[in-house]
């Protein structure tokens, strides 16, 4: 089981919490979702056999709300943070890897930065 944690943008109310809440947790693979409107997160506990971090962020993001990052945290104990940017060709998002010494200068989860590791 792996779980990741998403950060959401466009969430303007609880109602758009319990429609990714919904979505999520009907995809195969799925155990559980938890969505805070409050935080902007929505983090998934799921076989990754079964659904890639790919799907989830497409079941997300196809409401019209927005992914602007996750954290993975899987089999290892060993987390790793992500940040989707804008990219440069239409449609397209680019990934940027966080690490413990940049975190807290981007104000991304500063208090778990000892966590990501390099």
């Amino acid at each position: 089981m792996k779980t990741t944690t998403f950060i959401i943008e466009g969430m303007s109310c609880e109602a758009c919490a319990n429609t990714i809440k919904s979505l999520v947790q009907k995809e195969p693979g799925v155990r559980m979702a938890s969505v805070s409107f409050g935080e902007r997160l929505a983090r998934v506990l799921y076989d990754p056999w079964a659904v890639q971090e790919e799907r989830l962020l497409d079941v997300i993001q196809d409401p019209g709300f927005r992914v602007v990052g996750y954290e993975a945290a899987g089999e290892s104990a060993r987390r790793k943070t992500i940040v989707l940017t804008p990219g440069s060709q239409r449609g397209m998002e680019t990934a940027m890897s966080i690490t413990a010494e940049t975190a807290p200068n981007l104000g991304l989860w500063s208090e778990d930065a000892r966590e990501l590791g390099s």
